[in-house]
């Protein structure tokens, strides 16, 4: 076989351009971002009560549908948080199953107790919980001449929707101020000269306010469908509805009820840099690009600001996470190119031979584009963990070149041609090839398959690093050879010229130091090795010695799930005690902006109280630092003097935390 490759160049290139094809096709379609897909077996339930407190909440809402989702099977847990107003089940399940499956399961269960809950409630919402949907942009709207709530019904009618319909955004969040609301303030002296119950009022304004189908009218050849048009179209319509009639004359709704077009009471709040302001939050879809989404996010802003949003609403870019993953796609392609140069300069300082040094490095670029067609196929992206593969990579795919080459060079000073030479050559290392790299894929191919959460981080790096090590094997054994026995000079006509084309100077001056060096090390190394045959059992002491000394360090080095890394954001956030009211919210959370705000390196703090999902007494603060290239902490620092300066803060609980993930605690918590 290794002899066919040789003789046949040419389908051997075609065979190896064809992965090479296969590759620089995948790439383009590779999705960029920051991790790898994590699904997490959980599937949540959360549910919504307007003005229910929660032992209510638990005992009319949480328990029935516990008891009803525990049913499920495969539940590894089974816990609940419930405060005022809100309750989320969440079921976390044995990992291998499918989330997807799951989350349809419990909707069916949830659906059948329905109709033992409460009737007013917010309709159950179950949802697979997905790590890679937090929020990857978020933007603050703020305004010297409108309200909050005037600056949120129009990023509500204008920029929600605009931005919903970018390709691969799953939810877009506006907080920060009120809806838009009627209310209906009765005065409790005209109802009771009416006779008239404000639950009568209620019902009266509900009920009018549907287009009801009037069927169809039919007349001669023509056929007209008919409609009763009840809905509201202003506030005037609902001051007029007549809500009773005494002694025949109509009594009206404003007769009795004062209508005010008004904004819902204030549960959420935010400021940027302490101007009140509006945030949107945009949550990306599953398996999607993060890169492509927030390009999409990002046009999509910038048309809005020039063609549909006022001028007076100013809009600032609190996160952005396509930013950092550019720079850290780029930093890594920077280090897999530099680590393929030195490669290339190491291999040729030990071969001393230009041919036979690109010989051995043509593997590495063949080996790293064959392995994008893998990867798609295995829908990998382009991430921390598998580019940190392919420059793991790097120095591992010249490593049977290398081998290989210098076994050609020792075949062909025995007298032998290159095309017979190669061929020796290689038969007689193919097996240690072999060995080599399947010894080195029974390491990474493991790690890729590992159980649990981590497994999921770790598969695209185990495995990618095992793609890769195949195409170098297959590199070994053909394009490698088969370039060796055309390119390299025969060894026997070279020695038989009369003189060679000597090399620069410099250069030879640089090759006979280095040589120098490495034998200075060779003879050290001779010596040492002397030194270890002739005292074997005080090499063995040094060494147990060395290892306990190492594990007494272990204490003393820190954990934690993921590095943090300089993205230039993150987030303090706040906890004040159950009851606080969100004025008092304000008031607690002011000087924490403003020692954030006094640091020369932050650019942006954006704050935000409570939310549908979040009650008023915690909130967090965005911070977004100018680039690392302007300041001279890194985002670690910074972060840990208001660690510092935080500690103890009165009436509030301060957490400073990275945007790389994390939860959120509540009131009251229950777990089965």
């Amino acid at each position: 076989m290794i002899g066919t490759f040789i003789r046949r160049p040419v389908f051997t290139t075609m065979f190896v351009l064809l992965l090479v094809v296969f590759g620089i096709k995948s790439y383009p379609n590779l999705g960029v971002d920051l991790y790898p897909d994590v699904e997490l077996p959980l599937v949540s339930v959360t549910v919504t009560y307007t003005g229910a407190s929660p032992e209510e909440m638990e005992t009319l809402i949480t328990r029935p549908i516990e008891d009803r989702v525990s049913q499920v099977a495969g539940i590894k847990t089974l816990s609940s948080t419930v405060r005022e107003g809100y309750s989320q089940t969440t079921l976390e399940f044995e990992l291998g199953v499918d989330p997807r499956e799951m989350a349809s399961e419990v909707r069916e269960k949830v659906a059948s107790v329905r109709r033992r809950l409460p009737d007013d409630i917010d309709e159950p919402v179950v949802q697979r919980f997905d790590i890679s949907s937090q929020s990857i942009a978020a933007f603050t709207f703020a305004s010297d001449s409108r309200s909050r709530e005037e600056t949120r019904k129009i990023v509500e009618d204008v920029v929600k929707e605009e931005l919903q319909r970018v390709e691969g955004v799953s939810e877009v969040s506006v907080v920060g101020a009120s809806l838009r609301a009627i209310k209906l303030i009765a005065d409790p002296e005209k109802l009771n000269s009416y006779n008239i119950s404000f639950q009568t009022i209620l019902d009266k304004v509900n009920s009018e306010n549907i287009n009801t189908p009037g069927g169809k009218a039919r007349y001669n050849d023509m056929e007209i469908t008919v409609r009763t048009l009840g809905k509201y179209k202003n506030i005037d319509d609902i001051k007029n509805i007549v809500i009773a009639n005494q002694d025949g004359r109509p009594i009206q709704l404003s007769d009795v009820v004062k209508v005010v077009d008004s904004w819902e009471d204030e549960d959420t709040y935010s400021r940027s840099n302490k101007v009140p302001s509006v945030m949107v939050l945009v949550r990306k879809q599953s398996k999607t690009n993060t890169v492509d989404v927030v390009d999409g996010v990002n046009a999509s802003m910038e048309q809005m600001m020039e063609n549909d949003l006022p001028k007076d609403i100013k809009v600032d870019v609190v996160r952005d996470q396509s930013a950092y993953i550019r720079e850290n796609v780029a930093d890594v392609w920077n280090a897999i190119l530099f680590g393929g140069f030195l490669a290339l300069l190491i291999t040729y300082m030990f071969l001393r031979d230009f041919r036979a040094t690109i010989i051995g490095d043509l593997s590495i670029p063949t080996s790293v584009i064959a392995t994008f067609f893998l990867m798609k196929s295995m829908d990998f992206t382009l991430n921390n963990m598998s580019l940190m593969a392919l420059s793991l990579a790097v120095g591992i795919l010249i490593d049977d070149a290398i081998v290989l080459i210098e076994n050609i060079f020792r075949h062909m000073e025995m007298g032998k041609s290159p095309i017979q030479a190669a061929q020796d050559a290689t038969e007689e290392l193919s097996l240690a090839i072999l060995a080599t790299s399947l010894s080195l894929m029974a390491v990474f191919v493991p790690i890729g398959s590992m159980g649990e959460v981590v497994g999921q981080y770790f598969k695209q790096f185990g495995l990618t690093v095992a793609f890769a090590l195949a195409f170098s094997t297959m590199a070994a054994y053909t394009l490698t050879p088969m370039i060796s026995a055309y390119w390299l000079k025969d060894y026997r006509e070279e020695h038989a010229k009369p003189y060679k084309h000597p090399r620069p100077k410099v250069v030879q001056i640089c090759l006979d130091k280095f040589e120098a060096g490495f034998q200075v090390i060779c003879r050290m190394y001779d010596e040492l090795m002397v030194f270890a045959f002739q005292h074997p059992w005080k090499i063995v002491l040094i060494s147990v010695a060395s290892l306990i000394f190492n594990l007494f360090l272990l204490p003393f080095i820190g954990t934690e799930y993921q590095p943090t890394y300089d993205s230039g954001e993150f987030s303090v956030s706040v906890k004040a005690p159950a009851g606080t009211s969100i004025e008092r919210m304000k008031e607690l959370t002011l000087p924490l902006e403003e020692e954030i705000l006094q640091m020369p390196e932050v650019r942006i703090a954006a704050m935000r109280l409570g939310g549908s999902r979040v009650p008023i007494n915690e909130g967090n603060i965005d911070v977004k630092l100018i680039p690392s290239s302007d300041r001279d902490r890194s985002m670690i620092d910074i972060m840990d003097e208001l660690r510092r300066k935080f500690g103890n803060v009165e009436e509030l609980k301060v957490a400073v935390v990275s945007n790389q993930g994390g939860g959120r605690g509540d009131s009251r918590h229950r777990c089965r």
